[in-house]
């Protein structure tokens, strides 16, 4: 009879480890009991009693196994739970619920494409979870692949079947109908979110996704309406912040930069600004005061509300600003008696001052206005000699006579990405084939190959390569006839300098653009150009080379 002693040690230690929620030690344990055991049966195959211990054995690991991957799921210890449901398919595991909880983990590891494999895998060896379809259509929605949308929103539809009152669902169907290129249907997202919400009138994400619905379809009323209901179950940070978003986009600056300074304590991506110990200006009088004015979010943003830092001067003695090293000349050249200095290289403990305001927080304290924008005429500007410089270096060329210069900018930097503002370049190209057009592209993100790539017969001139800071590229501006340009930076820095401008905006445009279609509202240079559905920009790029005809 085979002695077990030694190697039941390695079993209880193995189960130790595995209550004690050290997995990989129980692992370790657990696996050299079964090779121990292993090889005692190579040694005797017939020992039916031997074959009882290793399968008592293995289901004992199995057990313990998904005990913990199950621990370590509700932990959040995703790597944990998953190496032991990798154990557990090595094992051939029974309980199919494995493969539903390795598709669980990869979704939180944002591992998309896994995740829908082991879903699929799940989906064919399970048909008694009753919450199957939802779990399919959730897997196929989360993929990012815009091409399953339709398998996900058929999942949700035979989920709805069984489970007609299950809110959850209509509000995932009303996402799909919302987010998705191929089945966009803003009716049809009202339709299942008024749904949801009908079955679950108190949820704040059914709220706030009615919200959304209502701001997309052009009615503000019942969006605001709305957002009193959700001012008194109780708003986050995120939430102050939308509902700022919603009241600017509508021309609302008093709530809109009221409620918009909720974006430093975001829940979500919240806005960054540095801790500084000196007090934050607010408003009160500090006429015999250094004022610093300091950067906050992107190149654009500065750009946009930069001209408000030359209006602090009558508020403070003194003013300075920070603004990013690549604003820093074109900053200087603009407003020549405020001291500026570059972020990347300068430290706040060496600086002068007694109050810093954020730049975007001057709207709120001033009370700004739509009517009381500043500067909408143009407010920053090149020295003469750095704009002829410029057009003597890159574009005196005979063959630019006579021709129309036109800049075109169609993206934005990489965290613009996703929100609809940025315009293929292929829907510029038949700008480059009207008569005595020359077109220079200014996208900092792309390098002379990309254009080449467009075709022989594309003329497209890559100027930003030329640019080594917003000195060179608003010396640029200057130089051409017109800018066309989408939400981008170049886009606001080409109204700041007062060149003339076509500005793209998509059907659902960015919430600061308030006067849309009329005007860009904060620059009389820029003349809008509005999508009259979304991401229709063939028919947008066609109003402007029609205008552009005229000339």
């Amino acid at each position: 009879m085979v002695d077990y002693l030694v190697q039941e040690m390695d079993k209880g230690i193995a189960e130790y480890y595995f209550l004690d929620k050290k997995v990989n030690l129980g692992i370790k344990y657990f696996e050299k009991y079964l090779e121990e055991i292993r090889e005692f049966l190579d040694q005797d195959p017939d020992d039916e009693m031997i074959k009882t211990e290793l399968n008592s054995a293995r289901e004992k690991y199995c057990y313990h196994l998904f005990e913990n991957a199950k621990i370590a799921y509700n932990e959040k210890h995703w790597i944990k739970s998953l190496t032991c449901c990798q154990k557990l398919l090595k094992f051939n595991y029974p309980d199919t619920s494995v493969y539903k909880y390795t598709s669980l983990i990869y979704k939180m590891l944002k591992q998309r494409d896994i995740r829908l494999k082991f879903a699929k895998k799940y989906y064919e060896i399970e048909k008694d979870d009753p919450d199957i379809y939802r779990f399919m259509g959730e897997a196929y929605f989360e993929s990012d692949d815009d091409s399953n949308m339709q398998t996900a929103l058929d999942f949700y539809q035979k989920h709805l079947e069984k489970h007609p009152k299950d809110f959850h669902t209509y509000n995932m169907i009303g996402h799909i109908y919302a987010s998705s290129k191929s089945l966009q249907n803003t009716e049809k997202q009202l339709e299942y979110f008024t749904k949801a919400y009908e079955l679950a009138p108190e949820e704040k994400i059914i709220i706030k996704n009615l919200i959304l619905t209502y701001s997309r379809m052009k009615e503000p009323g019942r969006a605001f309406e709305l957002y009193e209901k959700l001012k008194k179950i109780g708003m986050t940070n995120d939430d102050y912040f939308d509902y700022a978003a919603l009241c600017i986009k509508h021309g609302d600056f008093k709530n809109g930069f009221k409620y918009y300074s909720h974006r430093f304590e975001k829940e979500t991506s919240p806005t960054f600004y540095p801790v500084i110990e000196k007090k934050r200006w607010n408003g009160q009088i500090i006429q015999n005061k250094t004022l610093l004015v300091h950067i906050e979010q992107g190149f654009g943003d500065f750009i946009m509300f930069s001209r408000f830092i030359p209006i602090m001067k009558n508020h403070a003695q003194k003013v300075i600003s920070v603004c990013q090293n690549e604003l820093l000349e074109l900053m200087k050249s603009s407003f020549p008696d405020i001291p500026f200095y570059g972020v990347n290289s300068t430290n706040l403990d060496n600086l002068d001052f007694d109050y810093h305001v954020p730049l975007i927080e001057i709207p709120r304290i001033i009370k700004l206005e739509p009517d009381t924008i500043p500067s909408k005429g143009g407010y920053l500007s090149v020295g003469g000699n750095v704009i002829n410089d410029y057009r003597n270096r890159y574009l005196s060329d005979e063959q630019y006579a006579g021709k129309l210069k036109v800049g075109i900018s169609f993206e934005g930097d990489k965290n613009a990405k996703g929100q609809g503002r940025d315009v293929d370049i292929e829907y510029f190209i038949p700008l480059t084939k009207l008569e005595n057009v020359q077109v220079f592209a200014f996208s900092k993100e792309r390098d002379d190959a990309f254009y080449r790539e467009l075709g022989e017969d594309v003329n497209i001139i890559n100027l930003a390569s030329t640019f080594n800071n917003f000195q060179d590229t608003a010396a640029a501006l200057m130089n051409m006839d017109l800018v066309i340009s989408s939400d981008n930076v170049i886009l606001n820095l080409a109204g700041a300098l007062g060149v003339k401008t076509f500005g793209l905006f998509n059907e659902q445009y960015e919430y600061r653009w308030f006067d849309l279609p009329n005007s860009s509202g904060w620059y009389n240079s820029v003349k809008p150009f509005v999508a009259k559905k979304q991401n229709d920009w063939a028919e947008v790029i066609e109003r402007v080379c029609q205008e552009i005809r005229k000339y």
